[in-house]
């Protein structure tokens, strides 16, 4: 079995532990703007390791025991906190049941994970464990995530992201963290797209330079 990665963390989620899959090519559910200001997708590309990394978390998704080797990491992880998906996607059935087994073997944690496959008829996500909270990027249901292309633009009732996640401040470090995706009684939350579209014009440079 390929070795899974967790990530315990970066510069937006702090202290927040993460498990990810390649960008777009689990992402059933993307939109052609998704495809194209992906920033997961520049990053992978300018980060070799980051890319290694990803591709052996999804071949270690076909393994019958992955779900078990999913729960001990996440077991694992210091902090209360994790997320599903800095990269990638929720791809298949199988790969969603196991995501939610190791949620439920996780009863003392809290997970989220931001997606737009939870609208496609495919997949079932009736029995999703209390402990986990979706945020749908398709702009359905009662979480939501939306892009706005100015903080201005940013809807009434949504809650302009800042990126700043975590529960505790790190030593030294004033900064107020914010926990409104995974404690938010209904979370409608709003990404300023500039993030995006930069990423997106550094990958196609590259892509231009390489020759590909």
């Amino acid at each position: 079995m390929e070795k899974v990665t967790i990530s315990p963390g970066n510069t937006k989620l702090k202290n927040i532990a993460s498990f990810s899959l390649p960008a777009v090519d689990t992402c059933p559910g993307s939109t052609p703007d998704c495809r194209k200001y992906c920033n997961m997708k520049m990053d992978m590309l300018l980060k070799p390791t980051v890319r290694k990394s990803y591709e052996k978390n999804l071949k270690a998704t076909s393994d019958t025991h992955f779900k078990y080797i999913l729960t001990y990491l996440l077991e694992q992880q210091p902090g209360r906190v994790a997320r599903f998906h800095v990269s990638g996607d929720f791809f298949s059935q199988r790969y969603i049941n196991s995501v939610f087994y190791a949620c439920r073997q996780n009863p003392g944690k809290v997970f989220f994970a931001f997606s737009k496959s939870l609208h496609l008829k495919q997949f079932n996500f009736k029995h999703k464990p209390q402990n986990l909270r979706l945020i749908s990027s398709h702009n359905k249901g009662k979480h939501r995530a939306i892009v706005v292309k100015r903080p201005a633009d940013t809807p009434e009732g949504y809650k302009l992201c800042e990126g700043h996640c975590g529960e505790h401040p790190e030593p030294g470090e004033n900064l107020k963290l914010c926990s409104y995706c995974w404690t938010a009684e209904t979370v409608r939350v709003a990404f300023w797209s500039a993030k995006h579209k930069s990423a997106a014009k550094a990958w196609q440079t590259r892509k231009e330079k390489n020759g590909r």
